[in-house]
């Protein structure tokens, strides 16, 4: 099979040191970690669905359905979403024309669903546009029994919220990704891009690297 030419910025990330498992990412773009791709093999939020796709959809707000099988949006997400994106991308130092194509770049990945379509049963987590922080603190009244999170930007200036299974963190990540590699955490070491994980890494004793010091 032909190899598919890399495009500006894109990277591969290999997972579970397999070669055969590997993801395409933008640099200058949000990127799937790989206890995300890892915990979405068994992590779902299905009960949930319709009730966040209702939600969101009421309020006129863009959102995308991150499941096992795509990325799924809905009609709001192609109208706020190069925008939004747009401030994601800038807010990490990009240009405004670096900015717009990334962004544009992120929204041709999703596949465009409508109506019923949008209620699936292999969804793991829902990030939807903030209009103000306040459809954040809404999402936490409306869905206490999920995690609510925000992203692209500290306390209120954040651009995006999220919604996804309780029990289900970075720590436990790690735990189960050192169970399947036979791994002990003193033989490890972790590189990222922010130094909030740090509490996690030094608590089961990994070296750990962040982007901003590497």
């Amino acid at each position: 099979m032909q190899e598919r030419k890399m495009e500006n910025q894109e990277v591969i990330n290999y997972l579970l040191a397999h070669n055969d498992l590997k993801i395409i990412q933008r640099k200058d773009m949000f990127n799937f970690s790989l206890d995300t791709v890892l915990l979405s093999q068994f992590c779902t939020i299905n009960k949930d669905v319709k009730n966040i796709v209702d939600w969101c959809n009421e309020r006129h707000i863009g959102f995308y359905l991150e499941a096992n099988s795509g990325m799924y949006c809905n009609d709001y997400m192609l109208e706020q979403g190069p925008e939004t994106m747009v401030k994601y991308a800038k807010g990490k130092g990009a240009s405004l024309e670096n900015a717009k194509s990334s962004a544009q770049h992120f929204i041709n990945g999703f596949i465009h669903l409508q109506g019923d379509e949008l209620y699936r049963d292999d969804v793991n987590k829902i990030s939807f546009i903030l209009r103000t922080y306040q459809d954040h603190l809404d999402s936490k009244v409306d869905f206490p029994h999920l995690v609510a999170n925000t992203w692209g930007g500290k306390g209120e200036v954040a651009l995006f919220g999220d919604l996804g299974p309780t029990g289900i963190t970075k720590r436990h990540a790690i735990e189960v990704l050192l169970d399947y590699l036979h791994a002990d955490p003193k033989d490890t070491i972790s590189f990222g891009i922010s130094m909030k994980q740090h509490p996690i890494l030094v608590d089961k004793n990994i070296p750990y690297c962040s982007g901003y010091l590497c």
